[in-house]
């Protein structure tokens, strides 16, 4: 009994050994290729350089070094973009791990990071050399991640198909993560779930790691506890769309992605984002995470989008209904008369309706409090007033969810002063001989998914007060407002 004790223990002992070995291994691994990628010989992987070739080749080499597949003669997906009058030439690095089931291999579950950064810029003028924004947490440390995901991951059996790819041009408008998925090189609708890591260095600063988005496949974030043995800490997760990665993609696809993530607690996007800046305990933490966490969601009978995926904006409704608050002036001009009066504070909020006519034109009709103060020689008259404007819009054309659209509006208002707070000089002047007013209105203004921008201009075509024997004064208003629709 002693005996087969003591070797339970040697073997326990040998175990934790071994396994502290292959941890301390990771570590010194990630930390190589960080230092590699974020060195000034790359010269901040940027388009266009030597540096963003030697990226491509060192990520190549490891894939086949992991001995994982390429999809194709090898693992370079070449394309390029035009970018003003030139045109560029990008590559993402992609890699397969095939799955062993006859039927779930033909599903795939992507692990991406965009390997490009900012590249260098010239010193300012007078001073030597130049400024290399090396990107070591934004983003080596996501690519380093994937490296050695797919060393772990290709000793494993497992159900589905894995990709690994790292992509180019995420800089500069999440070109690479775009062109994957429309030169499908694998079936966009077979890719079961996708995660991007970007920015994945800053653990212990940050305080865990993020999946957000995690919730978007159902049952996410219940998987992931179960396959968290290691107990890293999860920060959040969520059904949130992140947008600011290559996560966006996917999403625009409906594809469920989530964003790996440790904060903005690096230089983001600055010259001191270097390799001895990171957290390469924390690393290693996230990478043991990940390799669990995608064996265990290759295995399970099915994984399936949640619904909240497929509930894409719709930045193009045919009716719309929101909230609307502006502030700007009120100003009562005299009429054949030398007297001037002063700009006045004008303030209003209230309902704002938008009905599409076609593509580009819209009926906006608002339901508005306005209060406004306005100042005349001989004293001021403050209204509270019920505005109504209708009003044509007509925009540009629509791109995509998350670019603005301009627009233009003209048409008409009515407003009804119901109540009055005067304080005149003149006692010609009374709350009896004040008119509602009507008029033209005109406006511009930025549309931004569910956000408006707009200025718009009110003059009165009638006169607001009219007496006989005193002057007769019209109104006009201007207001910069801001918009939210539900």
């Amino acid at each position: 009994m002693q005996y087969r004790l003591i070797l339970l223990f040697t073997i326990a002992l040998c175990s934790f050994t071994f396994s502290k070995a292959q941890n301390a291994d990771l570590k010194a691994s990630l930390k190589k290729h960080v230092e590699i990628l974020a060195s000034d010989s790359l010269q901040g992987r940027g388009i266009g350089t030597v540096g963003k070739t030697k990226a491509v080749d060192y990520i190549a080499s490891h894939f086949k070094a992991a001995d994982i597949s390429s999809i194709g003669p090898s693992y370079l997906h070449h394309f390029d973009k035009m970018d003003q009058l030139s045109r560029i030439s990008l590559t993402n690095v992609v890699g397969l791990i095939e799955g062993k089931h006859p039927e779930l291999k033909d599903e795939y579950i992507v692990l991406g990071a965009h390997y490009d950064h900012l590249g260098w810029r010239e010193k300012k003028k007078g001073e030597d050399d130049i400024t290399i924004y090396n990107g070591a947490d934004d983003n080596a440390s996501g690519t380093a991640t994937i490296i050695e995901l797919a060393h772990l991951l290709a000793k494993e059996k497992m159900d589905r198909s894995i990709i690994l790819v790292a992509f180019d041009g995420e800089e500069s408008g999440l070109w690479g993560s775009a062109q994957f998925l429309k030169d499908s090189i694998v079936d966009p609708s077979q890719i079961k779930m996708m995660f991007s890591l970007d920015m994945v260095g800053m653990y212990d600063e940050y305080g865990g790691v993020d999946l957000t988005g995690l919730d978007l496949l159902m049952n996410g974030t219940a998987m992931l506890n179960q396959a968290n043995t290691h107990q890293v800490k999860i920060n959040k997760t969520g059904d949130k769309k992140e947008n600011r990665t290559d996560t966006k993609s996917f999403l625009d696809k409906n594809i469920p992605a989530a964003h790996v993530f440790t904060g903005l607690d690096s230089p983001y996007h600055k010259p001191e984002d270097t390799a001895e800046k990171l957290d390469y305990d924390g690393m290693e933490e996230i990478c043991i995470l990940m390799k669990d966490f995608t064996i265990y969601m290759a295995n399970q009978d099915e994984l399936v989008a949640n619904q909240a995926v497929e509930k894409v904006f719709n930045p193009n409704p045919t009716f719309t209904v929101g909230y609307k608050l502006g502030i700007g002036t009120s100003h009562l001009s005299y009429k054949e008369s030398s007297l001037r009066s002063k700009y006045g504070i004008g303030i209003e909020t209230g309902l704002q309706t938008q009905l599409k006519l076609s593509k580009s034109l819209f009926l906006a009709t608002d339901v508005l409090y306005e209060y406004s103060k306005n100042r005349l020689e001989t004293g001021n008259i403050n209204l509270h007033s019920l505005t109504v404007p209708m009003q044509i819009k007509l925009k540009t054309k629509y791109t995509d969810a998350y670019s603005p659209r301009l627009f233009v509006s003209a048409g008409a208002y009515y407003s009804y002063h119901f109540a009055q707070g005067m304080d005149m000089l003149d006692e010609l002047i009374t709350e009896d001989n004040i008119n509602d007013d009507f008029g033209i209105c005109f406006g511009l203004g930025m549309e931004l998914q569910r956000f408006t921008i707009d200025y718009t201009w009110r003059r009165a075509s009638n006169d607001m007060i009219s007496d006989e024997n005193m002057f007769s004064l019209s109104r006009n208003t201007s207001k910069f407002s801001v918009g939210y629709r539900f």
